[in-house]
């Protein structure tokens, strides 16, 4: 048969389709496996302390501790969102004004961070707002892409800086990571210098200065986020700000390759390994734990809420009074797989803690 006759050219987009198929298979499987020896590290690094020392090292977090922790988070996400409204700035996505823009930005960072990757990510969220406006999906598109490299390119510039200027003493030698550092600020810099056109093809190349911009405001986006875990740390333990700041941030980074929903298990387990030769283990999950409830789970909840609540606000002008309580059944429709996906993200790490958190000698038969 001749290869251009048209069952063979219709045959070709099929086995196209298959290896797609299979590509996707075998990346989900490795997703799982890498997530499961994520887990069993964790599990091997927190196996040698007891719940009573853990609830010890959570009590020396003081109030002040937390209200520190909260102002990092949400100066780290209010740069994020800023991301977001470069972008629109570039793509010149209509505007409903500077504060509900900014909200609506937030709520999608609050995605971003813990399904970022994932279908339930921020891109999501992102297009639905676009659609109520009906902008159109293909400059949504851009303005997604457009945010995830400038959080990448910031995310490494802060790492190559910071493995050049304080290069860690664990794994390997001091200059191998200043030859670390150094690549990602030379990978970092390539990306600008093209004006994220080669990832972009066919877009055309933003304005510097908006590049400058959001390459910025991703650089601080990630050093708050290094700080937020680092002012969890007691003060009776001497943690130099620099070190640990770049071992989180390094940790942010290797986990946010793999797509696991906001790195868990395997940002714990890089943060306890990274740490563990200064820090003692029940100190180091205490802080965890905190900064995950902190940063991930308090934002992801209460950007369920303002959705469904703003779904349901929708559905209720829609619909009129008569209609209210068909409104409040869609608007539930709307919040309950979020709140679903929030309440399983929190119940998996909770899991993730009992099953990594030795039983007390008191209670074993």
């Amino acid at each position: 048969m001749d290869p251009g006759t048209p069952a063979l050219r219709a045959a070709e987009p099929e086995a196209g389709g298959t290896w797609r198929v299979w590509g996707l298979r075998a990346a989900s499987v490795l997703w799982i496996v890498l997530l499961a020896l994520s887990l069993y590290g964790l599990h091997l690094q927190w196996q040698d302390f007891r719940m009573a020392e853990f609830k010890d090292a959570l009590f020396h977090i003081g109030p002040r501790d937390v209200c520190l922790a909260l102002g990092c988070a949400f100066l780290s996400y209010l740069c994020h969102a800023g991301i977001g409204l470069v972008a629109q700035r570039i793509w010149h996505q209509p505007s409903r004004g500077n504060a509900l823009e900014l909200l609506h930005n937030l709520l999608i960072s609050a995605y971003t961070r813990n399904a970022g990757g994932t279908a339930g990510g921020g891109a999501g969220i992102r297009q639905r707002f676009a659609t109520e406006r009906r902008f159109p999906s293909s400059e949504v598109t851009k303005i997604s892409v457009f945010a995830a490299l400038a959080s990448w390119a910031g995310q490494a510039m802060l790492t190559g800086l910071l493995l050049w200027i304080q290069p860690p003493s664990i794994w390997l030698p001091e200059p191998v990571w200043r030859l670390t550092g150094a690549l990602l600020l030379l990978s970092c810099g390539g990306l600008i210098a093209t004006g994220f056109r080669f990832p972009m093809r066919r877009v055309p190349r933003p304005r510097p200065a908006f590049l400058a911009l959001a390459v910025g405001l991703a650089l601080f986006d990630w050093l708050f986020a290094g700080l937020a875990m680092w002012v969890l740390f007691p003060d009776s333990i001497t943690v130099d700000l620099l070190p640990a700041v770049t071992l989180v941030t390094l940790a942010h980074g290797l986990s946010a390759l793999t797509l696991i929903p906001g790195g868990l298990g395997l940002f714990e387990f890089l943060v306890t390994k990274f740490l563990g030769a200064t820090i003692t283990a029940p100190v180091v999950a205490a802080a965890l734990v905190t900064y995950r409830v902190l940063y991930y789970l308090l934002p992801l909840a209460a950007a369920s809420l303002v959705l469904g609540a703003r779904g349901r606000g929708l559905r209720a002008r829609a619909a009129g009074l008569e209609q209210g309580g068909r409104a409040a059944l869609r608007g539930w429709s709307m919040l309950a797989p979020r709140l679903a996906s929030w309440l399983a993200l929190a119940g998996g790490f909770i899991l993730l803690l009992s099953a990594n958190t030795p039983m007390e000698a008191s209670r074993r038969g």
